[in-house]
């Protein structure tokens, strides 16, 4: 009778048992203190109840970060230990003389490590249906809420998991291949991170934080896990391609593993054909690295090459010591010749443009919307033009446009740590689908004023501003921290309506010159929607409408100040770097010739309308001190160099 050959190993799965036992039941435990004990310490307050059931919060909430930080630990510490016995010699050449086929012993370590995650989820799974079916825990999670929190945790887990395999075939040391893990899982947003601000510092245009934000977050499954787990941002297209991964990984790591010689263990990387990919690979990333540093803290060509110079130099040294587990490796410089030839090759190709990247701009005819932001906020800009939901369609405006966006190709500079400079963004919506987006830095605003006057001042872009595309709002709060008058906060629908009808009318008939003008600033409106996002509004002197709309609601007074507010503004001259302009006792020395007071109404009308000022790249500037009625504090603000009222500057001269 023919003998059979099980595929189950007794021993085997004693020895998975001794080596990795311990993570699982270390992961349960602390997972058991994230969630179920969480919850049920919680139960008993009622505000927190009441809070987090308002909000909406899922089981990804609690203890968010140290849920993460065993979702990354967990398996590449199975991953670790469940293939160690290959970074050893001596083990590697006992479990291979073993009567085994390399595919059962490899079968053995995913099937232990896979069903070690599985049972950890089920356990605590098990315990919060255990909780939701004994205690009214409905303002924390319901029952549904438990099946994708288990089936989420171990889709990571196992593609985690399968990284964390595949490294351990390509290395021969434990440590390395731990590290290569997380190095490998972020990878893809690190190395597009430092491509992006490479680009950045050598294209004239390039819009590095659109593609860090649009595109960098999805490329690691670190950064990615984020947002699909806590903002539950889940689709079936990325679940499948994260399960299709992992299979496809762990079937590379097995062939790998087939073709992987016993002698590789203690070597930094198993096999030599991959070694020249890990020392250009580093050198690389490092270069890269060094351009980016030398490149934003100096703003020059000459440091920027020093950068990359320096960079590449330390990366391949590093690189050669982890292969040969030595630092006697300053003999061999052929490699990184052939290294330096290719990298330099690569900068002058994206130097010159050959691809005519920078001096591209769209025709008119082949446009299908524009859209145009300046000085925007960085970490918002895809949200800002997803709210934009109309962008300009006027073949004229587009002409307008691209009239600007040449002017901005010959004088746009990258000049990010002058922080007068402006910042322009332009989006192009191409009929064929396609989106041209750059974004320029100019020093001097003044110079584009022809350009973006016709543009600003037309209804179809005023109409792209966020007035005019909010919706939902639930509070309006109407403040003058300028002169110490705080919130006056309004809930009325009726009455925000009618409030933003006026700044509506506002904002269509303001002047480019209106819109550019900051320094008759006379309150500040905060625009709070449903879903607690905040709209900031300045009040100045040109929104008749919404003056008048406070005057009918008996709120001017509560919130706008005038000259006959004020007894007294005290005026000093200082250094633009001294932080002391902001210190109230500097202005009350009255003896002192460096203190003018004025008290004269129409001077104080002026000084006025001459505040809200900088001092980012000035030798001088003037601090000027309000002494508001009933109000004991000074209130204190910088008078713009562009309107400094000519009886200051003949008191201080």
């Amino acid at each position: 009778m023919p003998s059979k050959t099980s595929w189950f190993k007794k021993e085997l799965s004693k020895n998975d048992f001794r080596q990795v036992g311990w993570i699982g039941l270390m992961y349960t435990v602390v997972l058991i203190f994230a969630l179920p004990l969480n919850v049920a310490m919680q139960l008993g307050q009622d505000n927190l109840s009441s809070q987090i059931q308002e909000e909406g919060y899922h089981l990804f909430e609690f203890m968010p970060v140290i849920q993460l930080i065993m979702l990354f630990t967990a398996p590449v510490l199975l991953a670790v230990f469940s293939f160690r016995f290959m970074q050893v010699k001596q083990s590697a050449d006992f479990m291979h003389s073993l009567p085994i086929n390399r595919i059962l012993i490899y079968l053995h370590k995913i099937g232990y490590g896979t069903l070690l995650l599985i049972l950890t989820d089920l356990v605590i799974s098990l315990i919060l249906f255990i909780m939701a079916s004994t205690v009214d825990v409905s303002a924390f999670y319901t029952i549904s809420d438990i099946f994708p929190w288990f089936g989420l945790t171990l889709l990571f887990q196992l593609f985690v998991f399968s990284v964390g395999t595949f490294v351990g075939m390509i290395t021969g040391l434990s440590v390395i291949q731990g590290l290569f893990t997380y190095i490998f899982l972020l990878l893809p947003s690190g190395i597009s991170i430092l491509i992006f601000y490479n680009l950045d510092l050598v294209l004239n245009g390039y819009p590095e934080p659109y593609f860090i934000e649009e595109k960098v977050m999805q490329f690691s499954p670190i950064t990615d896990s984020v947002n699909m787990l806590y903002e539950l941002n889940i689709s079936f297209i990325k679940m499948f391609i994260y399960g299709f991964l992992t299979i496809v990984i762990f079937l590379i790591s097995y062939w790998l593993y087939k073709n992987r010689s016993v002698e590789a263990a203690s070597q930094a990387v198993a096999f030599s054909p991959l070694r020249p990919v890990f020392i250009y690979s580093f050198t690389f990333c490092m270069t890269l690295l060094g351009g980016l540093y030398f490149g934003y803290a100096q703003k020059g060509t000459g440091w920027l090459v020093f950068g990359y110079i320096i960079a590449s130099i330390i990366g391949y040294l590093v690189a050669q010591m982890i292969l040969a587990k030595t630092w006697r490796v300053f003999t061999n410089w052929k490699s990184y010749l052939y290294f330096i030839i290719g990298f330099t090759i690569l900068a002058m190709l994206i130097v010159f443009d050959v691809t005519g990247y920078q001096e591209r701009v769209p025709e008119t005819s082949k446009v299908e919307k524009v859209y145009i932001m300046d000085n925007h906020n960085h970490y918002a800009f895809n949200q800002i033009i997803d709210e934009m939901d109309k962008g300009m369609e006027s073949k004229e405006i587009i002409s307008d446009v691209r009239e600007l966006h040449q002017y901005l190709i010959e004088h746009g500079q990258e000049t990010k740590i002058d922080e007068n400079s402006s910042e322009f963004t332009i989006k192009y919506q191409l009929e064929n689908g396609r989106e041209v987006i750059r974004q320029y830095y100019i020093a001097n605003n003044a110079n584009l004023d022809s350009l973006l006057k016709p543009i600003y001042e037309t209804e179809e872009y005023k109409k792209t501003n966020e007035l005019f595309t909010l919706t939902n709002l639930k509070q309006m709060e109407i403040s003058n921290y300028r002169y110490g008058r705080y919130d006056t906060t309004i809930y009325d629908q009726g009455k925000i309506e009618q409030a933003m009808n006026a700044l509506k009318k506002d904002f269509l008939a303001q002047s480019y010159e209106d819109m550019q003008n900051n320094a008759k600033l006379l309150a500040d409106v905060e625009l709070t929607t449903t879903e607690d996002k905040y709209i900031y509004f300045p009040i100045k002197a040109t929104t008749t409408s919404f003056i008048a709309w406070l005057k009918q609601e008996n709120l001017y007074d509560e919130v706008i100040v005038d000259a006959e507010d004020i007894e007294a503004v005290y005026v000093r001259e200082f250094n633009a770097e001294n932080d002391d302009i902001y210190n109230n006792n500097l202005y009350k020395n009255l003896d002192s010739d460096e203190v003018v007071k004025i008290t004269d109404k129409n001077k104080i009308t002026e000084l006025m309308n001459s505040g809200n000022g900088e001092r980012y790249g000035k030798d001088l500037v003037y601090g000027m001190a309000f002494k508001v009625k009933n109000n004991p504090q000074l209130q204190i603000d910088i008078i713009d160099t562009d309107h400094i009222p000519q009886f200051i500057t003949d008191a201080f001269k």
